[in-house]
């Protein structure tokens, strides 16, 4: 691997950013072959790893290890994550560190730390997973998309309710812990990534006090793919509180 600073991040970017683009309209064709083997070229890319080891060695946790107690903290460290960060078959993912945040409401909040190679995987599938994700989405769904604003989450809200005879109130509904209570039944033979890479970092298990504790459901709180899998998770959620056209509420503009 040539060292990080000789790095041409220009090129890099625009690989990055063209498999993506094709694996779009492919998703809207209905062509699953053909994500798969985008998803693939693109997972494998050099650039690729480099943006994800870019991506872990500067973002706000950058100076917080894993239990393997390693940083990514030099030009050589970094280019040779580059050239380790691959899909070799003895690759396991090691425990997550479990620290707790204190909440406002006097609770904890659990924080999963993994180590710097286990953040660094995710990352390179988190460039994979936002075009199909975003895609496949119900169309009001805003929660934990990257790029999306409130303002884009309240303007159906408006279109809806500033009719004369819609609505005059609406519901709520909060998912306390969603992260935590996940079901990997319907993640692991839906999610289009690596299966195996999967289900061990699913059951990776925790590390509290110098006890290691297994995982038997949910996802990692601070994890880089737990946004889009909870995204991907909740796809459909929409058409099932809509329930079927007879119950919809019908404006008498549309008799």
């Amino acid at each position: 691997m040539r060292r990080w600073h000789q790095i041409n991040w220009a090129a890099c970017d625009r690989q990055v950013r063209s498999l993506p683009r094709r694996i779009v309209p492919a998703v809207q064709a209905g062509a699953w072959r053909k994500v798969k083997r985008l998803r693939s070229l693109l997972v494998h890319a050099c650039a690729a790893r480099a943006f994800a080891v870019k991506r872990v060695t500067e973002n706000a946790g950058k100076k917080t290890p894993g239990v393997e107690g390693d940083l990514w903290d030099t030009p050589e460290k970094q280019a040779d994550a580059v050239g380790r960060l691959g899909r070799g078959q003895g690759e396991r993912p090691a425990p997550l560190k479990r620290i707790s945040l204190p909440k406002k409401n006097g609770q904890q909040r659990p924080l999963s730390i993994p180590t710097r190679a286990d953040r660094a995987r995710p990352a390179v599938d988190l460039q994979a997973l936002p075009p199909i994700a975003a895609t496949a989405a119900d169309q009001n769904s805003d929660g934990f998309r990257p790029k999306r604003r409130c303002a884009e989450a309240i303007d159906p809200w408006f279109k809806i309710l500033r009719q004369n005879t819609s609505a005059t109130w609406s519901l709520e509904g909060d998912m306390p812990g969603f992260f935590d209570p996940m079901g990997w039944a319907w993640l692991e033979p839906h999610l289009p990534m690596h299966k195996r890479l999967l289900a061990t970092g699913l059951r990776r298990g925790v590390v509290a006090r110098g006890a290691r504790f297994p995982t038997t459901a949910g996802v990692p709180h601070g994890g880089l793919l737990s946004p889009v899998l909870s995204t991907m998770g909740l796809d459909g959620l929409a058409a099932v509180v809509q329930g079927g056209h007879w119950h919809r509420r019908v404006h008498p503009s549309t008799l």
